[in-house]
C-alpha cells in the first residue's frame, strides 16, 4: 500500500519519519510524492488520552542511570557496502532510531510472516502520541539478510556509523535478541551512554508489547523520559 492512497494517517506517518518502514519500495521515489492539502491531526480519542495519562505516570518514575558503551571504529560512508548506502539514501535523520532483528528484511522487502504486524505496531506508537515533531522517529538496521534469505548478518560498525550519521540522540533496541547483540544486554530498559551524547536502551519484544498494554505504556513512558534527559546532554560534533 503506497502512501499516495492513504489520507490523513498516511500523511501523519510520513511527517513523523515512518514512511521508509511503511512504504512499499526502498527508492528515492518515496521522497517526492506531493500533497494537496496540509494534514491536521484530530484530537486523540478517549482511549488514546488514557494511554497518554498512563505514559505520563511512567515518565515520572526514576530512569536508571546509563552505563558507558564502547563503540567499534566507525567506517567512513565512502566505504560502506552498496546495500547499506542504498538504505541510508532513503532514511531521513531522526531523534529516535528504532532497530529490531527483522528491520533489514522489512526495509529490503524480504518476505516475512509478521511484517504487517510490525507496521501496525509502529503506527500505534505514533498514533498514541501524534504531537511529536516531524523527524522524531526513524529506522536503521543492525543486521541485514544474507542474499535475500532470512539468515541475518549483524554489522555493529555500520549500525553505529548510521546512527551517528542520522544525528540520532536515542536508540530504541527492540527485543532481547537485539539487545544482546547491540548493547550486550537483554535486560529491558538497561541503558547505555554512547559517544555524541547518544543514549540507547533495550525494550520488550514487539509481540510482548502488543499483548500487554502495561509493557507498551512503560516503553512509551521510558522513551519520553529519556528524550527529556537527552535534551540536557551536550551534543558533540566529533566522532
Amino acid at each position: 500500500m503506497a502512501f499516495q492512497s492513504i489520507t490523513g494517517t498516511g500523511y501523519l506517518w510520513e511527517a513523523k519519519g515512518l514512511r521508509v518502514l511503511l512504504g512499499d519500495t526502498v527508492s528515492n521515489a518515496m521522497l517526492t510524492f506531493g500533497r494537496k492539502t496540509p494534514f491536521r491531526p484530530l484530537r486523540p480519542a478517549p482511549e488514546r488520552r488514557q494511554i497518554v495519562r498512563e505514559v505520563r505516570n511512567e515518565e515520572r518514575k526514576e530512569v536508571r542511570p546509563p552505563s558507558s558503551l564502547t563503540l567499534p571504529p566507525l567506517p567512513d560512508m565512502a566505504v560502506w557496502p552498496d546495500t547499506w548506502k542504498q538504505l541510508y539514501s532513503v532514511v531521513k535523520p531522526g531523534l529516535v532510531v528504532w532497530t529490531y532483528p527483522l528491520l533489514g528484511c522489512d526495509l529490503l522487502k524480504v518476505d516475512t510472516t509478521d511484517r504487517l504486524i510490525r507496521r501496525e505496531f509502529f503506527g500505534r506508537i505514533l498514533q498514541s502520541h501524534p504531537l511529536y515533531p516531524p523527524g522524531t522517529h526513524t529506522f536503521w538496521p543492525y543486521c541485514l539478510p544474507k542474499n535475500g534469505t532470512l539468515e541475518l548478518v549483524p554489522d555493529l560498525a555500520l549500525f553505529w556509523a548510521g546512527v551517528v550519521a542520522l544525528k540520532a540522540r536515542l536508540v530504541m533496541v527492540v527485543g532481547n535478541d537485539a539487545g544482546q547483540v547491540v548493547l550486550q544486554s537483554s535486560t529491558p530498559f538497561v541503558q547505555r551512554h554512547c559517544r555524541n551524547g547518544i543514549l540507547a536502551t533495550v525494550v520488550y519484544d514487539i509481540a510482548q508489547m502488543r499483548e500487554d498494554q502495561g509493557m507498551f505504556v512503560r516503553m512509551l513512558g521510558t522513551m519520553r523520559a529519556l528524550l527529556a534527559r537527552i535534551d540536557i546532554l551536550p551534543m558533540r560534533g566529533d566522532r
